[in-house]
């Protein structure tokens, strides 16, 4: 039989924490009586932990995720048990947001809890300051109102609240300023711009002419008398002139810089030239042995060349031939049987062939201006005991 007020069979039901069922037992009498019994069976179901989250927003986004709030759910019994978050997507916007966590078991069961996610903003806005700006000089004293510009700000969270730190007048020359921006999340950004206020107005300079060509007299260089510049200015009664002119003019042609500056610095330049030629061709020597004999170790000759009008010119060797004479005089080519390698100024004779050979190589010698000379160099192989 039923006992009386028995819950349905299968009835869910909380239990002090836990939940559980009733569930019914068939009982046979001994008088062939049918009846029903109820128990109660306690069911673990799985348990869902929560905990607070505090992280950062992402790079660039104001919101972080995806993001768990599990702090260690488990079922009792070590069964399968599933979780499900809401907001399910894990992605939490900037501040304060209340989540639920439920864990579910295989036969229906759950529990839930909730925690508090937050998500804190540290990241600092992005400022490009405007452009440098140069501006002429407009009031007396040297000084000018500027207009800065506006500059360029970016913030994940899309708040930006820019200043600038710079005068409301400028002097003459160079003045920093300062660009700040914040987020309203305690984050900012500093950037420079610099505003240069200058005066352009020029003396008016006047040159002296070009000397020159005049011959070089030595490499280490000479006098020239180069004359004087003239200037004026509105501004200024009387400007200053300089010259960078060297105390010594080599050959070429040297610029010569003229300055003429008033009292508020503005300068004018002009230039002069100053051209000292050389027309005379360097001079080669080969400083080779006349002769030679065949040898298994690399014979090197460093040839040298000398310039009135320049105080280093090196040589270069760019061709070489070997070869012979019959008895009869005829010349017989031996290239086959030599091997000379050139670096430069210095010819290296790897293999001078057999005695008899002749070893024959050309040098280029250039000085600065161009003059060239050339020389050839002529080395007779024979016996060691001929040397």
């Amino acid at each position: 039989r039923q006992e009386a007020n028995a819950p349905l069979p299968d009835q869910r039901f909380p239990g002090g924490g836990a939940q559980g069922r009733w569930v019914y037992h068939c009982h046979l009498f001994l008088h062939a009586a049918l009846g029903m019994i109820s128990e109660l069976v306690v069911v673990p179901t799985p348990v869902a932990v929560c905990q607070d989250v505090t992280v950062d927003t992402a790079p660039g986004f104001c919101a972080a995720g995806p993001l768990s709030i599990d702090g260690g759910s488990f079922h009792p019994d070590g069964e399968f048990f599933s979780l499900l978050q809401d907001p399910s997507s894990g992605v939490f916007q900037l501040g304060d947001t209340m989540a639920s966590l439920t864990a579910t078991g295989a036969d229906g069961l759950s529990t839930t809890c909730e925690a508090t996610v937050t998500v804190v903003d540290n990241e600092d806005p992005t400022i490009e300051a405007p452009a440098d700006v140069v501006d002429e000089c407009d009031a007396p004293g040297g000084s000018a109102v500027v207009d800065l510009g506006t500059p360029t700000t970016d913030d994940n969270c899309g708040q930006n609240f820019t200043t600038s730190f710079g005068p409301s007048f400028y002097p003459l020359g160079n003045t920093a300023v300062k660009w700040r921006t914040s987020d309203g999340n305690g984050n900012s950004a500093i950037a420079n711009q610099q505003v240069t206020v200058v005066d352009s107005k020029k003396p008016s300079l006047t040159v002296p002419a070009d000397v020159g060509p005049l011959e070089c007299t030595t490499f280490a260089g000479q006098t020239v008398d180069i004359g004087m510049a003239t200037a004026t200015d509105v501004c200024d009664a009387d400007v200053t002139i300089s010259n960078d002119a060297p105390a010594l003019f080599t050959v070429g042609t040297t610029p010569v810089q003229w300055t003429a500056t008033d009292d508020s610095l503005n300068t004018a330049s002009g230039t002069q030239g100053v051209t000292i030629a050389d027309t005379g061709a360097p001079m080669i020597l080969c400083n080779a042995a006349e002769k030679i004999a065949p040898s298994l170790v690399v014979q090197s000759f460093a040839a040298t060349a000398a310039d009135i009008c320049d105080a280093q010119v090196i040589p270069e060797a760019f061709e070489y031939d070997c070869y012979s004479f019959t008895k009869k005089g005829r010349r017989v080519d031996r290239t086959d049987q030599c091997d000379i390698a050139f670096r430069g100024e210095i010819v290296d004779i790897i293999d001078a062939g057999g005695v008899g050979n002749f070893l024959e190589w050309t040098l280029l010698a250039v000085d600065d201006s161009g003059n060239s000379t050339t020389r050839t160099c002529t080395v007779e192989v024979v016996r060691k005991k001929d040397l």
